[in-house]
């Protein structure tokens, strides 16, 4: 004989189902942290932000990070700023604390597409879109590497839950985060990041004639100049010379030659470094 609703209903509560926030966080953490740190980082661009964040911890220097001795302006800091302050207690950026914040933005696009679609819908739309992007290859690829695309999208994902609630709640303060938001994104990878700005000016457009919400375009635009502003008053210092995108960076055991993509040797040392010096680059 099969329980009766009521039984299976109460079970359920006991052990917190159906799941909230809490377990749909920890089921995220379980799928995105398997083999968090096995990925040796062989290429240019998948070393330089640990390389980055390495060189902050060694001059302290956290508003002007520099690869081999030249300031690195090509991309915003912020991920290179969440490796270092990850890597602090350690004293050294290592394979599994470079990734930490790319799984920790990756968990968090979990809960809030969760958030996002039960505010929209109900909370049981919620628990099925956070299960469908918990189990997207897209994102558990980037949460195992040192790049800005997790961040970035967790920031847009934020931003754009912030633009769903503003339609919802025209009276609150949803349009502080949806900017607020859209600037993290913008400082996480750069112009891409205010991809939920231009929707949120595409969907006002087309909904001026009925909508009873507002995008409150000048203090928004206010928040975003003052964020791009900041930016760019950190790299006031910056020299005429560019970081070499052709210049492979690699572990400290590595010997590869510039522009050399080769897989570098096995782990020796726990510290990194670039594989080609000043003169090579």
């Amino acid at each position: 004989m099969l329980p009766s609703k009521a039984v299976l209903s109460r079970c359920g509560a006991r052990i917190g189902w159906p799941p909230g926030p809490a377990w749909i966080a920890l089921a995220g953490a379980a799928l995105i942290g398997v083999q968090l740190a096995a990925r040796t980082f062989a290429t240019n661009d998948e070393a330089r932000f640990p390389l980055l964040a390495q060189d902050i911890l060694a001059r302290g220097d956290w508003l002007r990070p520099r690869l081999n001795g030249v300031g690195y302006f090509n991309k915003p800091p912020l991920l290179a700023w969440l490796i270092a302050l990850v890597s602090w207690p350690f004293g050294r950026v290592t394979e599994w604390t470079a990734v930490v914040p790319s799984a920790a933005a990756a968990v968090a696009t979990v809960l809030l597409t969760y958030a996002l679609a039960r505010d929209l819908f109900d909370a049981e739309t919620g628990r099925l879109a956070a299960l469908l992007a918990a189990t997207t290859q897209g994102l558990f690829f980037s949460a195992h590497l040192a790049l800005p695309d997790a961040l970035m999208t967790a920031a847009i994902t934020a931003s754009l839950w912030m633009l769903a609630r503003m339609t919802l709640a025209p009276v609150g303060r949803a349009w502080i985060g949806f900017y607020g938001f859209a600037a993290v994104a913008f400082w996480a990878k750069g112009a891409g990041g205010l991809l939920p700005v231009a929707i949120g000016l595409g969907y006002g457009l087309l909904t001026r004639s009925w909508r009873r919400w507002s995008l409150h375009l000048v203090p928004g635009v206010a928040i975003l100049a003052s964020r791009w502003g900041s930016g760019l008053s950190s790299g006031c210092s910056r020299t005429g010379r560019r970081w070499p995108r052709r210049c492979s960076s690699t572990r400290s055991a590595g010997t590869a030659r510039a522009g050399s993509t080769s897989r570098p040797s096995p782990r020796r040392s726990g510290t990194w470094r670039s594989c080609c010096s000043r003169g090579d680059c």
